[in-house]
């Protein structure tokens, strides 16, 4: 299958910018930025909405991958988030008393 130069930017620059912000949010989160999990979240699920919206128009096993690896990505995410929140509401209590 042979790609037009058009197609092949679009897929670089989707392909970068999911990178680049991938990276950034996930290093928010292991600095243990608290606010960085919801925008991760809304990040994330854009990505899943925009794959699943390309999907609705033509099939694309590499589109369906990323919807895949996106959720997982969000489920991981929320489930790290309520650990997070878990732990400092613990450690929160045991400093009052």
């Amino acid at each position: 299958m042979s790609f037009g130069h058009d197609r092949q930017m679009f897929v670089a620059g989707y392909l970068l910018f999911h990178g680049i912000a991938k990276t950034l949010l996930v290093s928010l989160l292991l600095l243990g930025k608290p606010w960085a999990y919801p925008v991760a979240m809304v990040f994330f699920l854009s990505f899943v909405a925009y794959s699943a919206l390309r999907l609705s128009h033509a099939s694309s096993w590499p589109f369906a991958s990323f919807l895949v690896l996106d959720l997982a990505t969000t489920w991981l995410t929320a489930k790290e988030w309520k650990k997070s929140e878990f732990q400092r509401e613990n450690t929160h209590r045991k400093a009052t008393f």
